[in-house]
């Protein structure tokens, strides 16, 4: 395993090109791990998960299995979507429909399909974000020949990005979240079991918060059309009522792929990648990114808005929260108790 103390800084190229590269010459970026390396140019927890989906990749897949992946992907995003085009015949099993293959409106019309996501998302989140990109696109597409999923525009455009977000959530953040937790715990990078059992346990049990709160995340993508005020039962009935099974399926998957990783994925993605420096900006800009996010986020929860005064509450909330949590952890003893304790107990 690597030991951070003894890598040998390597130049960085300074300039508008420079890229991530690979420590290891001998390492290799999948052609479909592009998008993911355009997400992580803002978000260094992703570059951080797909260089480790990489390195694992390279070092232990034989060709075949690394084109099955993304095919495998781009397969789930093409059957969501030709469900949703065709309204194909709904096969169902007893109280929940897990083998349903009809998509009405919401991508978790199809339970058997949104396993398929929690696999592909806790073995590989960069292929998680593939899946979120032409899976995306396509359901754009359709949406476009179904009455009253795009009117009126732009609110319910806003409400499909938002169901968007709501896949994104499960097939990315939570299993990143997963690895960052073993990353945190640096002592037990040494036994593959237990870390794996930890890599698990979050993610399954993140998994399960998500099935709880998706029927609300998703109601934009019906209230902000001409839909309906509700989602439609067949989009929560499985998420609400066996939301374990979800978070069962989750966790395997997750921990078979932390028993799997590479030892380098769980020191630090400056073990694996050569990155180019942070950028400094100017306050103005930090400000204005402040309140970039907290529209997001408020957008995000559209689901809990009955009224203007509820997302001026959220935004305020959001916007402040950043600069609050910096000021108790700078002027109070808060802040470096806190920043003590291991990630699981923060």
């Amino acid at each position: 395993m690597t030991d951070p103390s003894t890598i040998v800084p390597v130049p960085v190229r300074r300039g508008p090109a420079t890229e991530p590269r690979f420590r290891d010459p001998a390492a290799r970026w999948p052609w479909w791990m592009l998008p993911a390396r355009t997400v992580g140019r803002f978000q260094r927890r992703i570059l951080a998960a797909a260089a480790g989906d990489a390195l694992t990749i390279n070092r232990h897949l034989p060709a075949v299995a690394r084109l099955a992946l993304p095919l495998l992907v781009l397969a789930v995003a093409a059957a969501w979507a030709a469900l949703h085009a065709t309204g194909a015949f709904a096969y169902s099993l007893p109280n929940i429909e897990w083998l349903r293959l009809r998509i009405d409106h919401a991508f978790s019309d199809s339970s058997l399909l949104v396993i398929l996501a929690c696999v592909i998302g806790a073995l590989s989140p960069s292929a998680g974000v593939l899946l979120v990109l032409a899976y995306g696109i396509l359901d754009l597409g359709v949406s476009t020949t179904v009455h009253g999923e795009l009117s009126p525009m732009p609110m319910a455009l806003a409400g499909r990005l938002v169901a968007l977000l709501t896949l994104w959530l499960l097939v990315v953040e939570i299993p990143i979240a997963g690895r960052m937790l073993a990353m945190s715990m640096r002592r037990l990078a040494g036994n593959r079991v237990v870390v794996a059992i930890i890599v698990a346990l979050a993610t399954g049990g993140l998994t399960w918060v998500w099935t709880q709160a998706a029927p609300v995340l998703l109601r934009p993508l019906y209230s902000w059309a001409w839909l309906a005020m509700t989602p439609a039962l067949s989009a929560i009935q499985a998420l609400q009522t066996a939301g374990l099974v979800f978070a069962c399926v989750a966790a395997a998957a997750s921990g078979v792929r932390a028993f799997g990783a590479a030892p380098d994925e769980l020191i630090d993605v400056r073990a694996i990648l050569v990155l180019p420096p942070r950028p400094v900006h100017r306050r103005g800009v930090v400000i204005a990114q402040r309140l970039a996010g907290a529209a997001f986020l408020t957008v995000v929860l559209g689901g809990l808005i009955s009224g203007p005064l509820d997302a001026i509450v959220l935004f305020v909330a959001f916007a402040g929260a950043g600069p609050l949590a910096a000021t108790i952890a700078r002027r109070t003893p808060i802040g470096g108790v806190v920043g003590s304790l291991p990630l699981v107990a923060q």
